[in-house]
């Protein structure tokens, strides 16, 4: 009878009463979480108390999956220590596919561990098992708990309280829910138009819930719940699977919608009801095997006699720009609109997996030589911005020369007097130096004049330093207008913009690596132009994972060379 009454009050805590906040958790590390939680109707407390620090049972993350998730299929169970009278019935029966007992008992009184918590979660959100630990001992971990808590924590989702590795303890109340809140991104569990990106996965529960124009950093999950509706998601870039679940009777359009994989758990009525967009690789796989081409030998040969000359000589056989060594003709540019563009290629793409913003761009700036994306073919063009030497560079060029790959580096004035032994390394080793400006101001901001010295001082410099002769420009920011790309053209530049970039230029905020590996390679297209900032530890430690994974794909991995279009 004493166990019966002290689940009865559990029972409140999570069923009764929601609240924002709780008396007991004012001052508690998980206070925002839990009021997150509490404020969706997700857990509940009871007089104003949560008791975060207490255990939670199992009966009652059933009805929490259940709240979250919305299922409606049920279950014939037959449990012996669940019946038909017991508040929690409905959530045992409906959170079967996830979370089930022996078969005998489900045993709805006994609290949840650690390790089984992080199980329960990985398989609620279909995350795949990882087997790599950084904070953690795994020999704390039971071995069949392993992969969802390496997971788990490679998604920076574990609590500090976890520090400890002791994954057999009891979850807490808290612990439970702030787990929830760092994987799961709550906006979208309420009704609403979003278009909000987010490095969490996403649950549409609620047909009222709608996205579009938007990435997400993870699974998206289409609950049961809405299966009888009509819905449409368009324009969103699912870096994770989309996952379709129950028996679908409704229409649900996938309109310009990308994602490593759909699965859905019925066949349709209607083969028309699930109409899914796919990225089409290249026809031709391309290993990017250089082994037995011919060697070539680009550098300047070398005279026995002393110089007497000692800054460095330009190679006649290379390209010399020779038109911004006299007065630029400037015919025409004071009549083209200077509106300044901040780029972005956008998450809308094409059959081919490439972007449609910049292939609109592309089109329309084309003329003035500027390239948001390249014509479609098996290359890929990777590209480095150097604002300033995070000490990763070194590891980088390591790295492309182990997997004889070229890139295109843009260098600021600062980073080249700064970093002379970079630069050179990168000219010796064959990559292609890109001009970033004199003082990475925003080009359509400035003058004719001022535009005209930021390209031209930065190019005399490197030729009269390093004998090198540059001819792509990357203007900072990415910010342009018709005005800036034609004055780039009348220097004899083009403007490489880029068809993909990531936020990974925050230092002390870097993505995951195997985040960014994903979001990475599952861009790859035909002609594309990918931007990586060289502070980056984490572009560093996986380029060349970066580079295997595009020419598996059967796409040639290089720098832009002059003749490349």
């Amino acid at each position: 009878m004493k166990r019966v009454i002290i689940y009865l009050i559990l029972v409140c805590m999570l069923s009764v009463s929601v609240c924002a906040s709780y008396d007991d958790t004012s001052e508690h590390w998980a206070k925002k979480e839990i009021e997150n939680w509490s404020e969706i109707g997700v857990i509940k407390g009871s007089d104003n108390l949560f008791r975060p620090d207490d255990s939670i049972t199992r009966g009652e993350i059933a009805a929490v999956i259940n709240r979250i998730l919305k299922y409606e299929t049920i279950s014939l169970i037959n449990y012996t220590d669940v019946d038909s009278s017991m508040w929690f019935y409905d959530d045992v029966s409906k959170v079967a596919s996830v979370m089930s007992g022996d078969g005998i008992t489900f045993r709805p009184y006994d609290n949840m561990t650690r390790e089984e918590a992080a199980a329960l979660i990985c398989k609620m959100l279909k995350i795949e098992k990882q087997q790599i630990f950084i904070n953690y001992d795994p020999s704390k971990i039971s071995e069949w708990a392993r992969g969802y808590v390496s997971a788990l924590e490679g998604a920076n989702c574990l609590p500090k309280s976890f520090d400890d590795s002791e994954f057999k303890k009891n979850i807490t109340r808290a612990e439970f829910v702030y787990i929830l809140d760092k994987i799961i991104e709550t906006e979208f569990l309420k009704k609403g138009h979003y278009s909000i990106n987010t490095n969490k996965h996403v649950i549409i529960a609620d047909e009222e819930t709608i996205i579009s124009d938007m990435k997400i950093n993870g699974n998206l999950i289409i609950s049961e719940s809405i299966a009888n509706s009509d819905i449409t998601i368009k324009d969103v870039d699912v870096n994770g699977k989309i996952y379709i679940c129950g028996a679908i009777r409704g229409n649900v359009k996938l309109d310009n919608v990308v994602a490593n994989s759909i699965i859905y758990e019925a066949i349709p009525q209607n083969e028309d009801d699930i109409i899914i967009f796919k990225p089409e690789l290249p026809d031709e796989n391309i290993d990017g095997d250089t082994e037995n081409q011919p060697e070539i030998n680009d550098k300047p040969e070398i005279n026995d006699e002393p110089e007497i000359n000692d800054e460095p000589q330009i190679d006649e056989n290379k390209y010399y720009n020779s038109i911004i060594d006299s007065d630029i003709d400037l015919t025409g540019i004071e009549n083209l609109d200077n509106t300044k563009n901040g780029y972005g290629p956008g998450v809308n793409v094409d059959e081919k997996n490439r972007p449609t913003g910049a292939i609109n761009l592309q089109e329309k700036y084309g003329k003035y030589d500027a390239y948001f994306i390249a014509d479609l073919s098996d290359k890929i063009y990777l590209t480095f911005d150097e604002g300033y030497e995070n000490g990763y560079t070194p590891m980088i060029l390591d790295k492309l020369k182990e997997k004889d790959c070229k890139a295109v580096f843009f260098v600021t004035m600062d980073y080249v007097k700064r970093n002379p032994e970079l630069v050179q390394r990168m000219i010796d080793e064959g990559h292609v130096i890109g001009n970033h400006s004199v003082k990475h101001l925003s080009m359509p901001t400035l003058s004719v004049e001022e535009c005209i010295k930021e390209v031209k001082e930065l190019h005399m410099y490197v030729r009269e330093n390093f004998g090198y002769e540059m001819y792509l420009f990357r203007p900072p920011m990415g910010e342009f207008s018709e005005k800036t790309l034609a004055i780039a053209q009348k220097m004899g530049y083009k403007t490489f913009l880029w068809s993909f970039a990531y936020r990974d230029w925050e230092t002390d905020n870097q993505p995951l690596k195997f985040t960014a590996y994903r979001k990475i390679t599952n861009a790859a297209h035909g002609g594309a132009i990918f931007l990586l900032h060289a502070v980056s530890k984490t572009n560093a430690e996986i380029i060349d994972e970066v580079i295997d994974s595009f020419r598996n794909q059967g796409y040639t991995v290089k720098a832009f060379e002059i003749g490349d279009k």
